[in-house]
């Protein structure tokens, strides 16, 4: 971040450099998805995808932050319903990239 103190301070250009990794990682997980032929709408920084296709986006998700932000992450799912019901778990998923 150093070599762009010409621009502006460190401090205030890393906040821009995270948005750019998040913003990599959640195009990587939807382009992954799009070759997948499933649907992976961006809202902030999150993905709407078909209930159908949770399993998928989960590991997308995983893959794509663990290559484009070194990092796992947190997660979760909100289906608007319990899926498939209140006391199930989401189904393992696998990597996909």
């Amino acid at each position: 971040m150093d070599r762009f103190g010409h621009i502006d301070r460190p401090e205030r250009l890393l906040t821009h450099r995270l948005m750019a990794i998040e913003a990599a990682a959640l195009t990587g997980a939807m382009n992954v998805l799009r070759g997948r032929g499933i649907l992976a709408l961006p809202i902030h920084d999150s993905l709407i995808v078909p209930r159908s296709a949770v399993a998928h986006a989960c590991g997308a998700l995983d893959s794509s932050f663990s290559h484009f932000a070194k990092v796992r992450v947190r997660w979760t799912v909100d289906t608007g319903q319990p899926w498939p019901s209140s006391n199930s778990a989401l189904p393992a998923h696998q990597e996909v990239l």
